[in-house]
């Protein structure tokens, strides 16, 4: 049975059940507005409401405004980095070989044979990682619509289980 909650009917019920937890949390401050400050219930939940859930959307705009500044400058920048790298692979290929060299014949074919499937691989890098991006990016444009559901769902949730959270509890 608790499988079965958790798999079909959790899914469901999470937007309600953070919703309550939501309420729960901003209880004191909605008692407060309504006794100190003689709001009515449904405007001290409101106001709380909107307060929590502008919050939640500042912090996450600014987290992806600040995670988009900064991709955009690692791109900007990705051109001088790899200049700097294609010396840095110079030099380390060059100490490679000179340690191939030195090896004993036996090993030298093995290694050289790592060395070429490593090359190999290394080449085939950037094309697996747009091959990993693009399904990442897509998933996330897939998920999008869901969480605003979610969202908006939990809001509103948030919202009228506020503003009549002594019956909610008395009903729970």
């Amino acid at each position: 049975g608790l499988w079965l909650f958790i798999r079909y009917a959790l899914p469901w019920l999470l937007p309600f059940l953070l919703a309550f937890a939501i309420s729960r949390l901003i209880e004191p401050a909605v008692s407060f507005l309504v006794q100190k400050a003689r709001f009515r219930r449904t405007a001290a939940a409101g106001l709380c409401t909107l307060v929590v859930f502008s919050a939640l959307v500042t912090i996450t705009a600014l987290s992806v405004g600040r995670a988009v500044i900064e991709l955009t400058a690692f791109v900007q920048r990705l051109p001088t980095l790899l200049q700097g790298l294609s010396e840095v692979l110079t030099a380390l290929s060059q100490r490679i070989e000179n340690f191939v060299i030195s090896a004993p014949i036996e090993i030298q074919n093995y290694l050289n044979g790592m060395l070429d499937g490593f090359v190999k691989k290394s080449t085939e890098i950037p094309a697996e990682l747009s091959g990993k991006l693009l399904p990442l990016l897509s998933g996330a444009a897939k998920i999008t619509p869901r969480f605003l559901v979610f969202f908006i769902t939990c809001a509103i949730s948030v919202y009228f289980i506020s503003s009549g959270y002594s019956d909610v509890r008395a009903f729970i």
